[in-house]
């Protein structure tokens, strides 16, 4: 087992825009090693989550409408648990 300490702190603005810095250098495509050891004590792991699910432009967070909240509780009705 590895003795590399894993940060589980949140993140920081400092730490988002320093991931963001190195995705522009780096890209995403298998980086993610080579850009956790330029940010400390993140994994690569780490650093592609906190990417992919908090940081990628694209992502929508925005609360679900009416409409999509009831078609979610119909299919679940429909197909089951």
């Amino acid at each position: 087992m590895s003795d590399q300490k894993i940060s589980k702190k949140t993140w920081s603005s400092y730490e988002d825009a320093l991931l963001l810095s190195l995705i522009e250098e780096f890209g995403v495509s298998g980086s993610w090693p080579l850009i956790s050891s330029k940010i400390g004590d993140r994994t690569g792991k780490q650093c592609r989550e906190r990417y992919y699910n908090h940081l990628k432009p694209d992502i929508t967070k925005v609360t679900w409408t009416l409409e999509e909240d009831a078609l979610l509780l119909q299919s679940q009705h429909e197909m089951g648990e």
